[in-house]
């Protein structure tokens, strides 16, 4: 596990054509600007089966060496403040998983480090209730730009069509199918979920 600072994260973004979206300046917006596929998946009601779901979507991108996780509008921390019990169980989390104290760096996991990773996702999902919570996931060929969502679900872009079917199909071979609503009333519709099914 190593930290990237943001500025040495931003050129890694450049080298791999992913952009923070100008229409956003406030809320860092990762995106392809050019061209972009996207849909979203609902986590698993049931705890126990997120893990798996997470390991899924991690497997169902195209082969990566190196994987970026950003938590863009905050920071991590491992301190036992006493206020919270949930902001302590996280801090718990994130002290064994070994990210540093205090720190707004961007972790970088290797492929020996899916466990961890995994670890730190279910975190964000379970515990995620405001942007402030939610997580950029970037591979290092830079194909694909994942993110989880305090609405309990997790995005996923793509830079081609084909990897997107390809990814749609890995997922659904797992029993993870494309939602058929959104999650809730303050969740914008997608165009996607009103033009025909993907097959």
């Amino acid at each position: 596990m190593k930290r990237i600072t943001e500025k040495q994260f931003i050129e890694i973004l450049k080298s791999i054509k992913i952009e923070i979206d100008p229409k956003y300046p406030n809320s860092v917006i990762l995106s392809y600007l050019n061209s972009s596929y996207s849909r979203f998946w609902s986590i698993p009601e049931e705890a126990r089966k997120i893990p798996y779901f997470i390991e899924t979507i991690i497997n169902a991108i195209d082969e990566w060496k190196n994987i970026y996780v950003w938590k863009h509008m905050g920071s991590w921390t491992t301190k036992i403040r006493g206020n919270r019990v949930n902001d302590d169980v996280q801090a718990i989390i994130y002290k064994g998983i070994g990210i540093p104290d205090d720190t707004a760096d961007i972790i970088q996991f290797d492929k020996n480090q899916i466990p961890e990773l995994v670890t730190l996702v279910f975190n964000q999902l379970v515990f995620g209730w405001s942007v402030g919570d939610d997580l950029y996931i970037i591979p290092d060929h830079g194909k694909s730009i994942l993110k989880t969502d305090h609405h309990d679900v997790i995005h996923a872009e793509f830079s081609t069509e084909e990897t997107l079917n390809q990814f749609i199909n890995v997922m659904k071979e797992n029993d993870f199918n494309l939602p058929a609503d959104i999650p809730d009333e303050t969740f914008k519709k997608p165009e996607w979920m009103n033009q025909e099914p993907d097959k």
